[in-house]
């Protein structure tokens, strides 16, 4: 009993130790790759005022919360590392690649898309950019739901995943893609206002929805176990 318990220790560990240093290793490839597509944003942004485009300025672009929201797929990132460890992966391994390489994907576009750039850049452009990031974001989130975990802090740990990737990779992004499609000026101008360090509308509505959304799906998770188990018995 003691062996397993002691056993049981060490793999929580290793969990989120482990956890942390896949964190630094998303930030380093992160910020890379994300300086990478900064440039090209650069580049289009440029070509946008030659050509006189509709353009947004991207320097206040949201709120304190929002400028640095894809440090919470950085997070996010190493809860995924500590639920794989803590639910072993076993026949799983195809599933868990395919939801490691969504989030190389989703790491510099979380970093292009929130870091503030001293530029204008294009509406359309723009909104395309959160759009992709929607997509892969609903993409990593399924995935991760549809990984089937047995422990109450595996649970957790996946529900605190799928609060962060909800937030970040999909509700913030959702959001602003549908204020640049519709193209709402007076809209846009009230977004990119920033008001110290107080959470705008957009972080209040991603935060409450993202958090509705894990505790509902943990919900309907247990009732679904606990209905399972009610069959076996």
């Amino acid at each position: 009993m003691i062996n397993r318990a002691s056993a049981r220790a060490i793999r929580i560990i290793i969990a989120f130790v482990g956890g942390v240093v896949f964190s630094w290793l998303s930030w380093c490839e992160a910020v890379f790759c994300g300086v990478y597509l900064l440039n090209l944003i650069c580049a289009r942004s440029l070509l946008a005022l030659q050509q006189e485009g509709d353009l947004i300025y991207r320097g206040k672009l949201g709120d304190l919360y929002v400028q640095f929201e894809w440090i919470g797929v950085l997070l996010a990132a190493g809860a995924s590392f500590a639920l794989f460890t803590l639910e072993p992966v076993g026949k799983r391994k195809l599933a868990v690649a395919f939801y490691l390489f969504l989030l190389v994907l989703i790491l510099p576009l979380s970093a292009a898309n929130y870091y503030p750039i001293e530029l204008w850049t294009e509406r359309l452009g723009q909104a395309i950019f959160d759009l992709v990031l929607v997509l892969l974001g609903l993409a990593a989130v399924q995935r991760l739901l549809a990984y089937k975990v047995s422990s109450r802090l595996g649970r957790i740990t996946r529900g605190v995943a799928v609060f962060l990737l909800g937030a970040a990779a999909v509700i913030i992004p959702a959001i602003y893609s549908v204020i640049w499609f519709l193209n709402a000026h007076a809209l846009a101008k009230s977004v990119a206002q920033v008001h110290g360090a107080r959470p705008s509308w957009i972080s209040l509505v991603a935060g409450l929805v993202a958090a509705a959304f894990a505790i509902l799906t943990a919900k309907h998770n247990s009732a679904y176990r606990s209905q399972a188990q009610m069959d076996i018995e």
